[in-house]
């Protein structure tokens, strides 16, 4: 993405310029679903103020993008939780198959050296 790339879009009814988010077509659909959300807003006040709708829109999409922080800050946390469990879980099933196989290492006779053991 060229960080000076700018594209030509309409919020509230009204023309801007903005810079490019990802690409053309992400950065114009984010501003349709910031005008459906003025519009829907709008559709809620009895009195049509652009202005305040958009305003209040803004904050609908803050308070969002909060819940949808702490959710990711929750799942990120319970990942961790059960990548934690699933490493000591792996940690203990690699001690128990070391302690098969030095027990199979352990009953090997091997020729001219008689029976091997860990203790020696």
């Amino acid at each position: 993405m060229n960080e000076d790339a700018h594209v030509d879009i309409t919020l509230s009814r009204k023309p801007f310029r903005v810079p490019v988010v990802e690409d053309e077509a992400t950065t114009k659909r984010l501003a349709d679903e910031f005008n459906a959300r003025i519009d829907a807003v709008e559709s809620r006040q009895k009195r049509t103020d652009s202005f305040e709708a958009a305003l209040l829109a803004g904050m609908e999409l803050v308070v969002e993008l909060e819940q949808t922080k702490r959710q990711l800050a929750e799942l990120r946390a319970q990942y961790q939780r059960e990548s934690e469990n699933d490493d000591a879980t792996l940690l203990e099933a690699l001690g128990e198959i070391g302690d098969r196989v030095q027990g199979l290492l352990d009953t090997i006779r091997f020729p001219g050296q008689g029976h091997r053991s860990s203790k020696s």
